[in-house]
């Protein structure tokens, strides 16, 4: 009995995972939009500029890299999966006889689906880029010994910038659960942010939200922040089921 009600969870689970899939196709739509603009701030004007000269000779040193299209993916994760949290998106769970716990196994897959396909599009934002420099002819302007990815590079790559999306969405679906269980939050949690770090640019020794980048940002094997990146995950969406199971039914 105890396999057939797995069986009939997981099922119902894939189910409104599918579901959700195809509801929630616009956050492609705009993951889409988001790409575009990153690429046309990093072609416009790349992510750093240095000039140097002596008096006779001007360099100018542009800067291009996937930053713009990381930052922009994160805040598209981020966002995304609080709007998975609000009171439109529960209510598509009622077309279906599903339990808390269905829903949230539908929501996690959803989230590691944007997780795998906000790193994938980092990965080819980059690669768009430099065809982009090539075919309008800079080819010849352009130094940098990263400029030509090896596969294993652009895979380990697309994996890390994966994972990082997957955490950023993860904590961004946690924060909406805690605001869908109680809306007071909704602005506590922002006044909090804003006034921790506020507190961290007055006083060089507090340093809370660096270091919790650091956690993940200055890890050097790959191992291990494989490791790091799926726990911290998996406890934030640890703590969102618990959250939600706690939250009523239907508001």
């Amino acid at each position: 009995m105890m396999s057939l009600a797995r069986t009939s969870l997981l099922a119902l689970a894939g189910r409104q995972y599918l579901y959700k899939l195809k509801a929630h196709a616009n956050l492609l739509t705009t993951l889409t939009v988001v790409q575009l603009i990153a690429l046309f701030f990093t072609l416009l004007g790349g992510t750093g500029m240095v000039n140097t000269g002596n008096g006779h000779l001007n360099i100018t040193v542009t800067t291009f890299s996937s930053a713009n299209f990381i930052v922009f993916t994160l805040t598209w994760a981020f966002v995304a999966a609080i709007v998975l949290t609000g009171k439109s998106a529960l209510n598509l769970d009622f077309a279906f006889v599903s339990t808390r716990l269905s829903r949230s196994l539908a929501n996690a897959a959803l989230l590691l689906t944007m997780g795998a396909l906000g790193g994938l599009v980092i990965a080819l934002g980059g690669i768009l880029m430099r065809v982009i420099f090539f075919i309008s002819g800079r080819g010849a302007d352009i130094i940098g010994a990263d400029f030509y990815l090896p596969p294993g590079d652009l895979l380990l790559g697309t994996l890390v910038a994966a994972l990082y999306v997957t955490l950023t969405a993860t904590l961004g679906y946690f924060l909406g659960s805690l605001i869908q269980r109680r809306k007071i939050l909704a602005v506590i949690i922002p006044a909090l942010l804003v006034g921790s770090l506020m507190l961290e640019v007055r006083n060089p020794n507090i340093r809370l939200s660096l270091t919790a980048m650091k956690f993940f940002t200055a890890e050097t094997s790959p191992g291990i922040f494989v490791l790091k990146a799926l726990a911290a995950s998996g406890l934030l969406l640890l703590g969102s089921i618990v959250v939600s199971r706690r939250t009523e039914v239907r508001r």
